[in-house]
């Protein structure tokens, strides 16, 4: 119990630093969401899921806010020529708006206006992007390193490691791996187990993958440098199935395990 516990605290810490890492630095907060599958409730922007094992942060994109922009738009124009049609039709002719006129360019391409780009993500510089994308992650660190100090640390760069070689082998390496954390935290209070589950968390989230901190960070980076241009989509997709693959591998080894 005290494992599901501290996982959960953890799942807070880090999506909720974010959250107040990007509010703080001028970003649009759209919602955080705790958790994943079917939706418990939700209160104003918080949104709570029915498996708490994870989080995400949805800041403002303006690429997003032009489309729902546009969107209402065309919404807003189709209900006043309904409303119109019901009416009687008038001596005289109204001009009406055509849409080569409503700034928008015919071949359907977005515009991004003003309001579009105030407090969107991606508008603002590279730095801060990964400032915020780590934030969570430099949450839980600094968790680890306050309960276990200088372990926490060491538990936080092993972590990679043991996390990869887990998913490759999840039904040896990682059967071994979470044995020795079971043995490991036998006894300890739900400090000491908050601070192993805030350095495992934090390795994951910082996995140089897409889905992860670590990924965002790197591809804030490279659309800074301008090299984003050069990376093939298909890669994205393949790393991002490599992210999957990974946790479904030790939700794997964490079921055979308590299996048996």
């Amino acid at each position: 119990m005290s494992l599901l516990i501290a996982v959960v605290l953890c799942v807070f810490l880090h999506t909720f630093s974010m959250a107040l890492a990007g509010v703080a630095m001028g970003v649009t907060l759209r919602e955080v969401s705790i958790g994943f599958g079917p939706t418990l409730f939700r209160a104003g922007r918080l949104r709570v899921r029915l498996l708490p094992l994870g989080g995400s942060v949805q800041f403002k994109d303006s690429q997003v806010a032009a489309q729902e922009r546009r969107a209402a738009a065309a919404w807003a124009r189709d209900a006043l020529d309904e409303k119109e049609s019901h009416l009687e039709k008038p001596d005289i002719e109204v001009p009406v708006l055509e849409a080569s006129d409503s700034g928008e360019p015919e071949d359907g391409a977005l515009v991004l206006e003003a309001s579009d780009l105030e407090g969107a993500l991606d508008q603002r510089h590279a730095i801060v992007q990964g400032l915020i994308g780590l934030a969570g992650c430099a949450a839980l660190v600094m968790l680890a390193v306050a309960i276990w100090q200088g372990a926490g640390l060491h538990a936080v760069v092993a972590g990679f490691g043991q996390i990869v070689a887990g998913a490759i082998s999840p039904l040896d390496e990682a059967q071994g791996l979470i044995a020795q954390a079971e043995q490991a935290l036998v006894g300890l209070p739900l400090l000491g187990v908050l601070g192993w589950v805030a350095a495992k968390l934090a390795a994951f989230n910082l996995l140089p993958l897409p889905a992860a901190n670590g990924g965002f960070v790197l591809a804030a980076l490279g659309r800074a440098l301008g090299i984003q241009r050069y990376w093939p989509s298909g890669l994205t997709m393949l790393l991002l199935f490599v992210y999957v693959a990974i946790a479904m591998s030790w939700l794997v080894a964490f079921g055979s395990y308590w299996l048996s």
